[in-house]
């Protein structure tokens, strides 16, 4: 996983931390390694729900069991999941703040062996990561991801956003 933050002159360190909660769950769940849909929108509505967590979107059934194995996503639920904090440090790779702050691990597994384990897996595979968080958006900057897995972003609790027709997402 890769992420890539621009934030020119709001960062005060040459690193920041976004933290947030990581949930294992068991390889027998109903939502994971079952089924490979590709490319799928509308899997989770453009408005976050209660809790401020993303609600089982019309296209849900594409890819994700139903609305109450989707909530598990983001509850932690004995003897489905079980959860535990985790930050990751972004990095501008200078001494001074400023510039394009990066986090990237093309191997992020970062629950190998531990909560539910890896199962008999090579690494940990199942599980979903949330986090949450402030900046103040003064034009030009820009978010980067790069996975193999679902991402959605919200900002002010809302996707997609138009913010004028140069920002990139």
């Amino acid at each position: 996983m890769a992420v890539g933050l621009l934030a020119a002159g709001v960062a005060h360190a040459d690193t920041l931390e976004l933290s947030g909660t990581i949930r294992d769950f068991h390889e027998s769940h109903v939502d994971f390694e079952t089924t490979v849909c590709g490319h799928t929108t509308g899997l989770v509505d453009p408005v976050l729900g209660v809790g401020d967590i993303p609600d089982y979107g019309p296209n849900g059934p594409a890819c994700i069991d139903s609305a109450a194995s989707f909530d598990e996503w983001y509850t932690d639920v004995a003897g489905v999941n079980l959860s535990m904090p985790l930050t990751l440090t972004l990095d501008n790779g200078q001494v001074d703040p400023g510039g394009v702050y990066t986090f990237s691990d093309s191997a992020f597994f970062p629950i190998d062996d531990t909560l539910f384990g890896n199962e008999g897996n090579p690494n940990n595979f199942h599980f979903t990561f949330e986090i949450h968080t402030e900046f103040t958006y003064l034009g030009g900057e820009t978010f980067t991801f790069s996975g193999d897995d679902d991402l959605w972003v919200f900002i002010d609790g809302s996707w997609p956003w138009t913010w004028g027709a140069s920002t990139r997402w």
